[in-house]
């Protein structure tokens, strides 16, 4: 589901995957950062504190439209900059 976030507060690290679920890298947000989530698939891990807003076309099934993935190994974090 392609979705929009909009960080008001805080750091969030976003981990980006492949349609057949291999981890790719990593970008920080930070405040009033946005970002278009339209390909593959994402985890999050808040670094500190975040207060955003996640925009989502809709319905959205949590059962249907949400696949697992599994967690990325920390040691084979890339932060990938700008």
């Amino acid at each position: 589901t392609t979705e929009v976030l909009l960080l008001f507060k805080g750091i969030l690290r976003v981990d980006f995957y492949s349609q057949k679920k291999k981890y790719l890298f990593s970008k920080i947000l930070k405040e009033k950062d946005i970002i278009l989530l339209a390909y593959g698939g994402h985890g999050f891990k808040v670094i500190k504190d975040v207060e955003m807003i996640e925009v989502k076309q809709g319905p959205y099934s949590a059962i249907k439209d949400k696949i697992k993935f599994e967690k990325v190994d920390e040691k084979k974090i890339k932060i990938k900059k700008n």
